[in-house]
């Protein structure tokens, strides 16, 4: 299960979300843990792009709120100022 992790987080190259399912099932008898890894990329479209580079050197915490920029970007924005 550690190697398909780590799979799956080398294919999204660092950008995006894994959202991880397990479950029990009942297989052969014997209960069984599955678990299933849903992998997305984050793809900005262009104007996302231009938003995220201008708001980079923004210092002010109104302006980087109301960003149309993603809320994780916020996040971290807000965090490292």
């Amino acid at each position: 299960m550690i190697n398909l992790l780590q799979q799956t987080v080398h294919s999204i190259g660092g950008r995006g979300f894994i959202k991880m399912n397990t479950y029990t099932k009942l297989i052969s008898g014997q209960m069984t843990v599955v678990a299933d890894f849903d992998a997305s990329k984050f793809t900005p479209d262009k104007q996302m792009t231009l938003n995220i580079i201008n708001l980079a050197q923004e210092r002010d915490i109104k302006i980087i709120l109301s960003a149309n920029v993603d809320l994780n970007f916020k996040i971290s924005k807000i965090l490292c100022n």
